[in-house]
């Protein structure tokens, strides 16, 4: 019959690099590894999303729209969306939210416990 070839698997690493003496890495993701999940970071960014019902157009094919926005001063990008059976479309336009007087603390986006950082008052 047939022979079967022979195989042997050898291991030349410690061969090929010279073993050091240094200590052995530890894998650690994210960067917070000592703080041990404590408490969520502070942010003053305001987010806001909100959503209206589909609207029906009056014959000059306006309609309006009454949205609560919360106290918020900034730009909001407004989106819209029309369409019919047999067509559609779409638009979208930014406008800015400014109350008169607006007295703001400039902060990192993100502090945690034990963070330490400089503020500056912003009036406008």
């Amino acid at each position: 019959g047939r022979k079967q070839y022979g195989a042997d698997q050898l291991d030349i690493y410690g061969q090929l690099i010279e073993a050091g003496q240094g200590r052995l890495a530890s894998m650690a993701f994210g960067g917070d590894a000592l703080a041990k999940g404590g408490k969520r970071p502070d942010t003053s960014v305001t987010i806001v999303a909100q959503q209206s019902a589909p609207v029906t157009l009056n014959d000059a094919g306006e309609g309006e729209v009454s949205v609560d926005i919360p106290d918020f001063n900034g730009e909001l990008r407004i989106m819209a969306q029309a369409w019919t059976d047999e067509r559609y479309g779409m638009a979208e336009a930014k406008t800015v939210v400014a109350a008169p007087i607006i007295a703001e603390l400039s902060t990192p986006r993100f502090l945690a416990g034990g963070d330490q950082t400089s503020v500056a008052l912003d009036i406008s």
